[in-house]
């Protein structure tokens, strides 16, 4: 069978199977063989080692357990008690140990001997019985040379079954090399099935690898030298031939169905780059008209604008002036108010005043009336003070006339006459000073009549001046709404103004970029016939 017929997957999977078959059958002739080594290993153990160990310890008990007790009891080392104990127990002992040994798996040669052991068995419990029952009768006690009699005989019936234990132990021995034999033929007969299974496999293996590798570097080999002359030569008329129904086959036929819309697509790409070419360069031609005629409509819309900024600029002169204008009316309008709430101020101030200085003058002509009365009462007090003096001038007299009794009074009369004096000091002092007001307050009395005179003077002509304030101020309100009329139209004017020159300046950074994107498109239109012309030449490298 034709492995080009199996697809890789098949020949994958075929190629992993087969050493896991291998290794498989390796294992199960291994474990086979191993199965039967441990049987040989366990049969060694079971039937030679174990009753080995049997047989020496039958023969280990008539020799030292009963042999041993007799010689024992005898020599007087224990007594007949103990020895029959230890006969006893080495007889049960016995026992056990050989039916346990008869019941293993024995050659012929094995069972021979075993038939005559068990002859001589026979003989050997009938001297035992007889070493017991003398034992018994004998007593339980020491019985030191008493027993004499059985130790030749023991010999005779023990002396025959040691030596056949020992056939038997050189017997086992003997077998077990035998099976020792056995096991290593097995293990090498393990080890040969191993190598010849090993090689087989791997025969297999190496054949089946390299037809497998013939099958799938072939094909590829081919596909490759096909890439290589499109990569290299451009040569889209490269075929693969397809054999076989392998994944390598459907991938020849994709890659011949692939070339074939190469070819397809390489003539259409040099039909669509004559196409592109064209319309590339009249694309162009277009794109320089339109930069031109843009070019002029930004001339035009550069001149539009540079009259709007003239008009706004006027228009933001005229509302400045009429803000100006309005601000310095409104200034004014506001020092005529402020001049006349000061004349109405003043008016009501210099009415004020007058009604303040002819209280004044009132008070004070009281003054001069009051400064009269006390001049009249400072003349009084200025009599009684030089009629105190005088009393105390004649009481110091009387005071001196009387001597001694009259010091006391002479001294009150000396402070008397003292404060006489003094007060009459002071009244003349106050007269001075009254008769000094009095001369003012006269003096006042005149000043404040012709103050009165010239305050009342003074709020008529407030009182006109205030009026005349009155008339400047409504015609400063009349100025104040005319400005602010003019400044509200320049300033319309000139928003709309700007907002015409805003949409100019939008139209004209517009035509910029209109101007602009013409440029690049014509840019873009050679750069595009130019790569149209070199795809061209790049289309007709190919072989179709």
């Amino acid at each position: 069978m034709s492995l080009n017929r199996l697809s890789i997957r098949s020949k994958l999977i075929l190629i992993s199977i087969l050493p896991i078959v291998g290794i498989a059958i390796i294992i199960a002739t291994s474990l086979f063989e191993l199965e039967n080594s441990d049987a040989g290993v366990s049969r060694i153990y079971e039937d030679r080692v174990v009753p080995l160990e049997d047989l020496k310890i039958i023969a280990d008990n008539y020799a030292i357990y009963v042999i041993d007790a007799v010689n024992k009891a005898n020599a007087g080392m224990i007594s007949g008690k103990e020895a029959l104990q230890d006969v006893q127990l080495a007889r049960k002992d016995i026992s056990e140990k050989w039916q346990k040994y008869r019941a293993t798996t024995l050659t012929a040669e094995e069972a021979k001997l075993a038939d005559e052991a068990d002859a001589l068995f026979i003989a050997a419990n009938r001297s035992l019985d007889k070493l017991e029952a003398g034992l018994k009768h004998t007593g339980m006690g020491n019985i030191k040379g008493r027993i004499d009699q059985f130790d030749g005989t023991l010999y005779t019936a023990i002396d025959p079954i040691s030596a056949k234990i020992a056939e038997l132990i050189s017997l086992q021995l003997k077998v077990a090399y035998e099976e020792r034999n056995k096991v290593k033929e097995v293990y090498n007969r393990a080890i040969l099935v191993m190598l010849v299974l090993g090689v087989v496999v791997i025969a297999v293996l190496g054949t089946l690898g390299t037809m497998i590798y013939q099958s799938i570097r072939k094909p590829l080999d081919t596909l490759n030298t096909a890439m290589n002359r499109v990569a290299t030569h451009s040569d889209l008329t490269a075929t693969v031939p397809v054999t076989g129904r392998d994944e390598l086959a459907n991938m020849s036929e994709n890659f011949n169905l692939m070339l074939t819309h190469q070819r397809e697509l390489i003539g259409d790409i040099g039909s669509a780059t004559h196409q592109l070419a064209s319309a590339a360069e009249q694309m162009s031609s277009i794109s320089i008209q339109a930069n031109q005629s843009i070019d002029n409509q930004r001339l035009e819309i550069e001149q539009v604008a540079s009259a709007m900024n003239e008009m706004v600029s006027t228009s933001q002169d005229v509302a400045t002036h009429a803000e100006h204008a309005d601000g310095q009316t409104q200034m004014m309008h506001k020092q005529a108010e402020q001049g006349n709430r000061i004349v109405t101020a003043a008016v009501s101030s210099t009415n004020t005043l007058v009604g303040h200085v002819s209280q004044v003058s009132d008070r004070i002509r009281a003054v001069e009336g009051d400064s009269e009365s006390i001049g009249s009462i400072i003349g009084v007090i200025t009599d009684i003070a030089e009629q105190t003096n005088l009393l105390a001038l004649n009481a110091a007299i009387e005071a001196a006339r009387a001597g001694d009794q009259g010091r006391g009074f002479a001294v009150v009369a000396d402070e008397v006459r003292t404060l006489a004096q003094r007060t009459q000091h002071s009244t003349t002092e106050i007269q001075s000073a009254i008769e000094r007001l009095q001369s003012g307050t006269k003096t006042a009395v005149d000043v404040m009549e012709q103050g009165q005179k010239e305050a009342e003077l003074a709020g008529s002509k407030a009182a006109e001046a205030g009026d005349a304030l009155q008339g400047i101020s409504e015609s400063m309100n009349m100025i104040t709404d005319m400005n602010a009329h003019i400044a509200s139209a320049s300033e319309e004017q000139t928003s709309v103004a700007e907002e015409i020159n805003r949409s100019l300046v939008s139209i004209n950074d517009a035509a910029q970029e209109s101007s602009e994107g013409a440029t690049q498109i014509a840019a873009a239109s050679d750069e595009l016939s130019r790569l149209a012309v070199d795809l061209n030449a790049k289309v007709s490298q190919f072989k179709t």
